[in-house]
């Protein structure tokens, strides 16, 4: 695979999910006063991943969430008690399992 810059680093505030028997989807979105509604929202970026990768993904994001929630408290509006302690691949003190498997 040929050596490439990444990708321009893009803000989003709204994601929507699909998924097939093959892949997840991932559009993430930029809602704004002229784009209230999600679906309505100019997609910043596609992401599409391997279930396997996705559940991943899952883990890492709960993962950072416990840390971040330990270290600034809950986050506001969302209701989220995950612990994944037990989950396969996970990290202990949310190290970070990352997704690049």
């Amino acid at each position: 695979m040929p050596d490439r810059d990444p990708p321009d680093t893009v803000y989003s505030n709204g994601v929507l999910v699909s998924v097939s028997p093959a892949e997840f989807m991932l559009d993430f979105r930029l809602m704004s006063p002229d784009h209230p509604e999600l679906e309505q929202a100019p997609r910043q970026v596609r992401v599409v991943m391997h279930p396997h990768h996705a559940a991943r993904l899952a883990i890492a994001l709960a993962q950072a969430i416990e840390v971040y929630q330990k270290e600034h408290g809950a986050i506001p509006g969302v209701e989220l008690n995950v612990h994944l302690e037990d989950a396969p691949g996970s990290t202990p003190s949310g190290g970070g399992s990352g997704s690049g498997n």
